[in-house]
């Protein structure tokens, strides 16, 4: 007989809406490639395409990765990034 474990907290399950992805990453992807497909036809008229996939690639992949994290704390990288900003930067200054 086949056992699937049910989860006691609900809050761990994310819904996916399409893809099998969740909304956040939905929207991570089409910002990416709303950004990332410009740069690439832009920038292939300019070097050469090898060149170009390069500019691709490093203009989506902080995107790709901010919408794919989710530390085990259930924080998303926005989210560690603004705590790390406040803790480094805003809390330390000098009054």
């Amino acid at each position: 007989m086949a056992y699937v474990p049910i989860p006691k907290d609900l809050k761990k399950v994310k819904t996916k809406v399409a893809f099998n992805l969740t909304k956040r990453q939905l929207i991570g992807f089409t910002i990416a490639g709303l950004i990332g497909i410009p740069i690439y036809l832009f920038m292939r008229k300019v070097v050469p395409n090898d060149i170009a996939v390069i500019f691709l690639i490093m203009s989506t992949l902080p995107i790709f990765f901010s919408s794919l994290f989710l530390k085990r704390t259930d924080l998303a990288l926005r989210n560690i990034l603004s705590i790390f900003t406040f803790i480094n930067f805003i809390s330390h200054r000098k009054e």
